[in-house]
């Protein structure tokens, strides 16, 4: 009898292209946006995440760094800072995009004057991005704002890629 072999252990892209495109893959899911009513912006706010983490790793495999095994897009960026890799603040201040639920403003930065529940983006490659939180959900114009965000992210990095 023939002994079964394991399946490879998956590789991540090694090329920055690759992975760009899998961060595109998820901008794509996020742009879809809610198409019926078990669609949640919760998740779709998970997509705009992955598709800022890749777009780092992106970045990173393009400078020829290894990336971390980290989620959090605020240690992604300390994690390039440290490596020398040079982010704008407004790019910066993009990725680092605070969500608020329950009929809040979101701002940029977590200013007091702020109504409602502030999330992280960051937050949802985390426990958001698995169990449907007691907090509420983001609505449609904080989705539209956190997918604005994450676009100018991507094309940031798919113009460094691309230098």
């Amino acid at each position: 009898m023939a002994k079964k072999t394991r399946p490879p252990i998956y590789e991540p892209p090694k090329n920055a292209h690759n992975m760009l495109l899998m961060a595109k893959s998820d901008l794509s899911i996020a742009r879809a946006g809610k198409k019926s009513d078990q669609t949640r912006y919760e998740t779709l706010c998970t997509s705009c995440q992955q598709a800022i983490e890749k777009s780092f790793k992106a970045l990173m495999i393009h400078h020829n760094i290894p990336y971390p095994p980290e989620h959090p897009i605020d240690h992604l960026i300390t994690y390039m800072e440290n490596k020398k890799i040079v982010l704008p603040n407004d790019i910066k201040t993009s990725a680092l995009a605070v969500v608020t639920i329950e009929g809040g403003f979101s701002f940029p930065f977590r200013f007091p004057l702020s109504f409602g529940t502030e999330v992280s983006l960051s937050e949802y490659a985390g426990n958001r991005r698995y169990s449907i939180s007691d907090e509420g959900e983001p609505d449609e114009q904080e989705y539209k704002n956190v997918l604005s965000r994450v676009e100018t992210v991507v094309n940031w990095v798919e113009q460094q890629i691309q230098k």
